[in-house]
């Protein structure tokens, strides 16, 4: 605000409008967008990864769980969940894929912009799995734009499973995914 000689008033507009919460955004058209994420809960010693694939409308198109020991750190966890839903993406047929997580480390790792020596053979991993498909591209978006895969990641899967695959929307993205399609449309 500011008060000129005459005593006006000017409301001007707030400086920093990059605090504005974004939603989450559609590929391009002809490409799949996967979420993923990894969560890494202290009381019962597993890693936890959620990721989930939508299209360029912004359909579902089906998501996956899984858990393990955490033996990892959580970058290495992170890493371990994109190639879990890398190999998923791989066996669906999806051959145009953008891989979207908010760790913004696993991004400038792997588009070469800050290599990462601790997670050598796991960046090998990736770049081969990436070697299968036509086009893939891993960038990174805030925690609040990837809601969906955090709430997967979060939520537990049966004692005797490690490893879970729906085709289905599980009720408990039913209201987030709505969400977000509403914001895109």
């Amino acid at each position: 605000m500011i008060i000129s000689r005459t005593r006006r008033i000017f409301v001007l507009p707030p400086r920093n409008t990059t605090s504005q919460k974004q939603s989450w955004s559609c590929p391009p058209n002809g490409w799949i967008k996967c979420n993923y994420d990894a969560s890494c809960p202290q009381q019962n010693h597993l890693t936890a990864a959620g990721w989930l694939f939508r299209d360029s409308t912004g359909v579902f198109l089906g998501a996956g769980q899984a858990k393990g020991r955490q033996d990892l750190s959580v970058l290495e966890s992170e890493m371990q969940n994109l190639i879990l839903a890398m190999q998923t993406a791989w066996s669906l047929g999806f051959t145009k894929v953008v891989f979207e997580g908010d760790c913004k480390e696993i991004s400038n790792i792997l588009n070469h912009k800050h290599p990462h020596f601790g997670v050598f053979n796991w960046t090998r991993d990736i770049q081969d799995w990436k070697s299968r498909f036509e086009e893939i591209k891993f960038s990174w978006i805030q925690r609040d734009q990837n809601v969906l895969a955090d709430i997967l990641s979060k939520q537990q899967i049966s004692n005797d499973s490690i490893f879970h695959f729906s085709k289905f929307v599980p009720q408990i993205l039913s209201d987030a995914l709505h969400c977000d399609y509403i914001s895109v449309h």
